[in-house]
């Protein structure tokens, strides 16, 4: 009859690898679309001797072209500290108590990296959309 303990740890490990995958395959697509982003905000620029944009205009996209590169740049990190991560499952030290806790790149956690991706994917994409609106708005 198997031990306990070693069923649950089984089971915490079976969910935590489901976990670290689901959390590699959202830090893929944004590696994949982030690229997309880039393109996208540096086709609102118009490269010439004139600029079109106006100080505010300049602002917001060059605060949404940071963040898309902040949250790239986050979504690689993430990617590549995973592999340690689910080679460690399932967690057990006394302070990481779930995938998110586990340490990676020295003291830097999951959570940290996935923070910065989602924190800078979401503020590219308002920022770019207040960049839209504004210059919607003043062509009416």
């Amino acid at each position: 009859m198997p031990d306990t303990r070693t069923v649950i740890d089984t089971e915490k490990k079976e969910r935590q690898q489901a976990a670290a995958l689901a959390l590699m395959d959202w830090s893929k697509w944004l590696v994949t679309l982030e690229p997309a982003a880039i393109l996208a905000i540096s086709g609102a620029v118009k490269f010439g001797p004139e600029s079109v944009l106006d100080p505010r205009g300049k602002t917001l996209l060059i605060l949404s072209l940071a963040s898309a590169v902040i949250s790239l740049i986050a979504a690689t990190f993430t990617l590549g500290g995973m592999a340690t991560v689910i080679e460690r499952l399932p967690s057990k030290e006394p302070d990481e108590k779930g995938l998110y806790d586990m340490s990676v790149y020295g003291h830097l956690r999951v959570w940290h990296s996935v923070f910065v991706e989602h924190l800078f994917f979401v503020l590219g994409i308002l920022f770019f959309s207040v960049f839209l609106c504004i210059s919607i708005a003043k062509r009416q």
